[in-house]
């Protein structure tokens, strides 16, 4: 899947969520929203790391040449 926004970043789903807790965080402007924004994050950064394991796993070289070619979350 190299066309469309897949071809931009890896995991639009997971930027989507992430900008969406960083906006309630920011309207709100409470403390144990930011604290569970930056918990939301680090635990979706581990979950992206151990996605992208299973698929090396089951695709192989295919997908390692998709992660080194498209970014995971900031499009270039």
């Amino acid at each position: 899947m190299t066309d469309g926004i897949y071809g931009k970043i890896q995991h639009p789903r997971y930027v989507e969520i992430q900008l969406g807790f960083i906006g309630y965080a920011l309207i709100t402007n409470f403390q144990g929203v930011y604290i569970m924004t930056i918990i939301l994050i680090l635990n979706l950064y581990l979950i992206v790391l151990l996605e992208e394991k299973e698929l090396i796993n089951r695709f192989g070289d295919v997908y390692a040449e998709y992660s080194k070619s498209v970014p995971r979350f900031i499009p270039k």
